[in-house]
């Protein structure tokens, strides 16, 4: 069967309209990184809400751990954070910027500096896809970050020191979501303790057996906790680390404290 010409060329323009070019994608790119300069709340809609946000990061004893968030999740945290990165400079810059590109779908590389923690992720890419409108989305974005090491760095070694690196590192980008149903509000130094607040976002403390639900924590971060060596040096100083929950009402839930002799 002959097919027709008219078809073909039907089907060639078609396939060349959706194709991405690397100039579409490099000025995408750059709005990306206007509005983010910015701290617009437009940049959330350059994602996509089924879109993939992962971040891996490597602690100081070369261990690493990898979390991620849906788009739509991201999307709603981005609104919300963008006052507070405003207020801290948190802004980053890009360079060695490369674009690779399949079909519909680019890939972006390139190395992000943290103006605010002075530090360069050279593992962050993007990958940008065409809808069906013809627009260009966000459908992942994966950064790296390294946790400090204070002794590593010539800083203090003190109890507070440590406590206040744990802090800094973590308040600029709360509230975090550090699964589809638990959100990390705060995190705080009291006294020799180390306290991460969350809200458990779709569940009221009516629904819990609060007995189990406070072992299940336990036997989870304990174990968690005393292999973290950040962690370690705080006990080892004498200090501790809370882990406090509370209802999508903000009624408490749960507080479970890791000390040095939990970990013995």
């Amino acid at each position: 069967m002959k097919i027709p010409i008219a078809l073909i060329v039907s089907i060639f323009i078609s396939y060349a309209a959706q194709a991405l070019e690397e100039a579409e994608v490099q000025r995408f790119f750059e709005r990306y990184q206007r509005l983010s300069e910015e701290f617009s709340v437009q940049v959330a809609d350059l994602y996509l809400d089924n879109a993939t946000i992962s971040t891996l990061r490597h602690s100081a004893d070369g261990s690493a751990q990898k979390m991620s968030i849906g788009g739509k999740q991201f999307k709603e945290l981005l609104v919300q954070v963008m006052a507070a990165a405003k207020e801290t400079g948190d802004i980053s810059r890009f360079s060695n910027i490369e674009v690779s590109i399949e079909g519909e779908t680019a890939t972006i590389t390139a190395h992000r500096y943290s103006v605010l923690k002075e530090s360069t992720d050279e593992g962050y890419f993007m990958v940008v896809t065409k809808t069906d409108g013809g627009e260009l989305r966000i459908s992942a974005e994966h950064t790296e970050t390294r946790a400090p090491d204070p002794v590593a760095d010539g800083g203090a070694t003190d109890l507070q020191s440590l406590l206040k690196v744990q802090v800094d590192r973590l308040k600029e980008h709360l509230p975090l979501m550090a699964d589809s149903d638990t959100r990390l509000d705060s995190v705080v130094s009291e006294g020799g303790r180390l306290s991460y607040h969350y809200t458990l976002i779709s569940v009221s403390i009516a629904e819990l057996d609060l007995g189990v639900f406070e072992a299940t924590i336990r036997n989870a971060v304990a174990g968690q906790s005393c292999s973290n060596p950040e962690f370690r040096q705080i006990f080892s100083l004498g200090g501790s680390v809370a882990f406090v929950y509370s209802d999508k009402e903000g009624a408490r839930v749960a507080e479970v404290v890791v000390a040095q002799a939990d970990c013995e």
